[in-house]
């Protein structure tokens, strides 16, 4: 295995620098929970329209709890959320069954006035 370092930023960074963003979709490995602490900012700006990420609980390891008291938070604050199977076609999901399950390739995130993240 090679490791290779890079400089970051968080998405936060971008907040007051863009209008709108149609879509986020982060394939982190597990690092979803510091991604999403680094875009706090522009999720609650409301430019953000959808995120779409995996939810894989062996991968978030020790973030497990953490992110899933995010996206809980996130749900209260109006965002919706729904799987992303082989069609295409985003399904409806309430987020309790999301996290029971703890993993799922596809999640969609979406403001509550896009309904099924379409």
């Amino acid at each position: 295995i090679e490791t290779i370092d890079v400089e970051t930023e968080p998405l936060d960074a971008r907040v007051g620098r863009l209008e709108r963003i149609d879509l986020i979709k982060i394939d982190v490995e597990g690092a979803e929970e510091r991604v999403f602490a680094g875009m706090s900012g522009l999720l609650g700006s409301g430019i953000v329209r959808r995120v779409c990420f995996e939810l894989i609980r062996p991968s978030l390891g020790d973030d497990w709890d953490v992110f899933a008291r995010r996206l809980k938070a996130l749900q209260h604050e109006g965002w919706k959320f729904a799987t992303l199977p082989n069609s295409g076609i985003p399904e409806p999901t309430a987020l309790d069954g999301i996290l029971e399950r703890g993993w799922c390739s596809q999640v969609v995130m979406s403001r509550g006035d896009q309904p099924g993240g379409r």
